[in-house]
Parts: C-alpha cells; sequence; structure tokens
C-alpha cells in the first residue's frame, strides 16, 4: 500500500457570531463565506490561485444561487480551473467538507485545498404556516 500524504490545517477563520436579523442581515451566506476564504488565505501566506479545490458546508441556499462553494472561490479570487463543489447533509456538512479535502490531499490528488462553512440564516426564506 502506498503511504498517504501528510496534511496540514495551515489557518482557520470564522466570522463573529451574530444575532438573527442582526449585523450580518444583509450579507449572504456566499458573502460570509468569501470573507473568511480571504482571509484564510491570507494568513495560510499562499496565493489564491495555488488553491486547487474549495469544498464548502452549506446547507440553507435557496435565494443564494447555485454552487456556493464555486461563487466562493471565484470571488475569492480562486481560478476558473480549480474545482468547487457543496456538500449539503443537513449535519455536518462543513467536517464532511473537510474530511474530503483531508482525503484528496492524502492521496495526493490536491495538495491546497480551501474548505468553507457557511449559513446565513437572516438571509434564509421562512415557512410560516
Amino acid at each position: 500500500m502506498t503511504k498517504l500524504e501528510d496534511v496540514y490545517i495551515v489557518s482557520a477563520v470564522r466570522t463573529p457570531i451574530a444575532s438573527f436579523r442582526g449585523s450580518f442581515k444583509t450579507l449572504t451566506s456566499v458573502d460570509l463565506g468569501v470573507i473568511v476564504a480571504k482571509e484564510a488565505i491570507s494568513r495560510a501566506g499562499i496565493k489564491p490561485e495555488n488553491v486547487e479545490e474549495t469544498i464548502t458546508g452549506s446547507v440553507l441556499t435557496a435565494n443564494c444561487g447555485q454552487n456556493v462553494s464555486r461563487q466562493i472561490a471565484l470571488k475569492s479570487g480562486i481560478p476558473e480551473s480549480s474545482n468547487a463543489f457543496t456538500v449539503n447533509k443537513v449535519c455536518s456538512s462543513s467536517l464532511k467538507a473537510l474530511i474530503l479535502a483531508t482525503q484528496s490531499q492524502q492521496l495526493g490528488v490536491r495538495k491546497i485545498s480551501l474548505v468553507v462553512g457557511t449559513e446565513s440564516m437572516s438571509q434564509t426564506p421562512f415557512y410560516l404556516d
């Protein structure tokens, strides 16, 4: 069996916690994802064009357009040639995104991955009965 590559987390960023319909009410989950993606890339000391894959955990994507992960990647300066996909498994979507990125790197498929978790409860449509 081939030896698995070592994987390292070199940057971790999150937005502050805000109240429902509070200070982040005008920001979509994509907007919030871009904020943390750009900062994580900056803190890691890498260039956006070096990111090979963006994997985003996001569940409530109504009104966000298609593939939240691709939108975050492109708005963060990551090239179109990179891969991006969104994980939606309700609970633990972001953790699953991290696991998938780790496995991809362990197998040598990717060297640099960006993992994002994002939601905007204030922007999510709610059904009222």
